[in-house]
């Protein structure tokens, strides 16, 4: 989810179109993922949401608790450690990791010992998670879209242009790659393969081991 078209991630490939913008809704700061989140017209926004994910997950527990006397309150389910926590957070996972996809154990051994079996726990965890992404989507992700559509619409930036200006700097980017003698040599092929076992056997960086596969393949197209 982190490589959602931020303005920041649209740079990387079309900097000649997106260079000094910034954020399309606030038009303060410039706009990465995290900022998605920080973002001043998106703060209330998030607040809500938190408070709707706390109502349906208690919604979803007690309808599957068997007994009418073991009902669970908001209070208990305030009792999550950073859970509900929207902030981004390098050392704990928060309500920000749960939406990119991440289930934090304190919410899993939580609803375990419940006496939830592992299929309840699955569901309600899926559940959840569903509800959450589809709101982080419809109130926040998709209006920024709508807006950022708009500007460009002002600014005669249209598809076309995009995509032409997409072309010219995967064309440059292939020649400057080509033309640098060092990627074909054997001990380089060889170094990087050797990394790109390290990434597969010891659970290296993720986008290391995608730049390592995408290399591999570069290579095998033009050999």
């Amino acid at each position: 989810m982190e490589e959602l078209p931020t303005i920041e991630q649209m740079k990387k490939s079309l900097s000649n179109i997106y260079d000094n913008w910034l954020c399309p809704v606030c038009s303060d700061v410039i706009e990465d993922f995290n900022h998605i989140w920080s973002c001043v017209c998106h703060v209330n926004i998030l607040q809500k949401i938190v408070r709707d994910s706390r109502h349906f997950i208690l919604t979803a527990i007690n309808y599957n608790i068997k007994s009418d006397f073991c009902h669970i309150s908001l209070t208990d389910i305030n009792s999550l450690d950073n859970f509900w926590d929207y902030s981004i957070d390098n050392n704990c996972l928060t309500f920000i990791d749960f939406i990119k996809g991440f289930i934090p154990t304190t919410l899993s051994n939580y609803l375990k010992s419940l006496l939830f079996n592992d299929k309840v726990v699955r569901t309600i965890i899926g559940d959840l998670h569903e509800f959450t992404y589809n709101e982080v989507m419809n109130n926040i992700w998709k209006p920024r879209c709508e807006l950022q559509v708009a500007l460009e619409k002002n600014l005669s930036i249209t598809k076309k242009k995009k995509l032409d200006s997409c072309l010219n700097f995967s064309a440059n980017s292939s020649f400057n790659f080509i033309n640098n003698t060092k990627f074909f040599s054997a001990d380089y092929i060889e170094n990087s393969l050797d990394s790109l076992c390290n990434n597969i056997y010891f659970s290296g960086d993720i986008l290391g081991f995608m730049l390592h596969i995408n290399y591999v393949s570069f290579i095998n197209f033009y050999y």
